[in-house]
């Protein structure tokens, strides 16, 4: 609740690799030395807090699709007559606020990225998540973890949007936030597609590939759903999906009743009379593009996945792009990055 008793909601998505300012080689997680997270870590951090250095608030600094649905839920929210409170999972900082000062950093939970946490082997990304949770106000946040945000907060609404990788990496810190709500109904986890349910297996919300079609639909209708980039087509990409699903319920789900009715059960069953009805996105020719396009969605896609779900994913969504010429691709993407 806020200061007047009115309930919030608390949204949570994930970073996106792609930065709007160019990330230092110091603060590239490749550039760090040592095989255990403990010898990692504080000088990681220590980097993160050197004075006189340039910081940009997360809402600017991030970018790419799923971050032009994102940072669009706050004002949806607002039109709507209630309050969101949006939150970032950063594998660079942990939890933060949209509004936090960050300095441009290199670091993802995804494999395939020669900034991956997954170097440090089984377990590691929850291991980093909940070592990085410990430090104090990092990224100036004072609520630094899932649990301290329940605590804080547990009248109001969880909602998070994050793919596979990300659930993995905050799956203890889920499992300890969720009894620190006033009920296990106020958590709701967005992940289309999730194979696992690490964390807080009755919260997870039913969505898939069938919502691309639902906005191809809507698109039309009702534009603002897909956010501020006019160069998105249809129903989006898949890296996009969670957030435009988060997006969806804020927008459509809460005018039956506000707040007070977001609850797991009774969204789950709302996003499934909605998803039941649709067909699977239909694989049409696929379409070739240039190796700048190629590498643009890379770019965009990096932190989500290994490159060779990637490849998977980029002819998934219709296009091609012959292994080996992806491969080549993929590596100077992430040479640059």
């Amino acid at each position: 609740m806020n200061l007047r008793g009115e309930i919030c909601v608390n949204a949570v998505v994930t970073c996106t690799n792609r930065k709007s300012k160019v990330v230092e080689d110091c603060l590239r997680l490749r550039n760090f030395s040592g095989k255990a997270i403990k010898d990692v870590l504080p000088r990681w951090v220590e980097r993160l807090e050197e004075k006189a250095v340039d910081r940009y608030p997360a809402d600017s600094l991030y970018q790419g699709e799923h971050w032009s649905v994102a940072k669009t839920i706050p004002s949806i929210a607002q039109k709507g007559g209630f309050r969101v409170r949006l939150w970032v999972l950063s594998a660079g900082y942990g939890l933060v606020r949209i509004g936090s000062d960050l300095r441009p950093y290199s670091a993802t939970f995804s494999t395939g990225s020669p900034d991956s946490l997954t170097r440090f082997g089984p377990g590691s990304t929850a291991e980093w998540w909940d070592r990085l949770c410990r430090v104090r106000e990092l990224g100036g946040s004072k609520i630094r973890s899932l649990e301290e945000l329940a605590a804080k907060h547990k009248d109001d609404p969880l909602l998070i949007a994050a793919s596979e990788p990300y659930l993995i990496a905050i799956k203890n810190d889920l499992a300890r936030a969720t009894p620190r709500l006033a009920s296990a109904d106020l958590l709701s986890v967005v992940s289309a597609g999730l194979r696992t349910r690490p964390g807080a297996n009755g919260s997870f919300l039913p969505c898939d590939s069938r919502f691309q079609v639902y906005f191809a639909e809507e698109a039309p209708k009702q534009g603002s759903l897909i956010g501020d980039n006019p160069s998105l087509e249809g129903g989006g990409s898949k890296q996009a999906l969670n957030a435009r699903i988060l997006q969806l319920i804020l927008k459509k789900y809460l005018k039956k009743g506000g707040p007070t009715q977001l609850k797991s059960p009774a969204l789950a069953e709302w996003l499934r009379t909605l998803m039941e009805p649709l067909p699977f996105p239909k694989l049409e020719k696929r379409r070739t593009h240039t190796d700048t396009q190629v590498k643009e969605w890379i770019m965009e896609n990096l932190d989500t996945g290994s490159r060779s779900a990637l490849h998977r994913r980029f002819r998934d969504e219709g296009r091609a792009c012959e292994q080996t010429r992806f491969k080549k691709l993929h590596e100077e993407v992430t040479n640059q990055v």
